[in-house]
């Protein structure tokens, strides 16, 4: 609140007060400030910096980014759904809901396909975490994946959910 009347006193600036204001209201509602407004009605700048700043809490609290997602996703009514798809799309990062089947399967990179699921995290050969656990394999990190095996960079197989078709 402080900040937003920082911000309010300053021409032109209106629209940002608003957004810094409302960027601890939860989508349903709740939430500060206690004005009655929820949904669509608030600032989509608010709804964003509400996603943004929680995703940059938990990846400090060591989650990973699907880890985090997939978090979040599970907070009923707390944040903007569309935000958190573009967010997870923006980051590259496809948090499945659910393991598509009981029984992982040990794949070779070249194998995977996009809708895989992981059913490790994945770590570079010196232990830097790439990919959290329960990421949905998109094309994109499917080729990015490719690259780091042609680097020697991480290891031939992957243990993935492979969904029923």
């Amino acid at each position: 609140e402080f900040g937003a009347r920082l911000l309010g006193n300053i021409p032109r600036l209106e629209n940002v007060a608003n957004m810094v204001r409302y960027q601890r209201k939860h989508f349903d509602g709740t939430g500060f400030p206690s004005e009655p407004l929820a949904g669509d009605t608030i600032p989509i700048g608010a709804r964003i910096l509400h996603v943004i700043s929680a995703l940059v809490d938990l990846e400090e609290r060591s989650f990973s980014k699907p880890a985090a997602l997939q978090w979040m996703q599970a907070q009923e009514g707390c944040y903007d759904p569309s935000v958190l798809m573009a967010v997870s799309r923006w980051c590259d990062v496809s948090v499945a809901k659910q393991t598509p089947t009981a029984v992982p399967q040990l794949l070779d990179i070249e194998a995977l396909q996009p809708g895989h699921v992981l059913a490790q995290d994945i770590h570079t050969l010196e232990g830097l975490l790439l990919v959290g656990i329960n990421t949905k394999l998109t094309p994109m990190l499917l080729a990015k994946l490719a690259n780091l095996r042609v680097l020697h960079s991480i290891h031939r197989t992957l243990l993935v959910h492979v969904p029923n078709v």
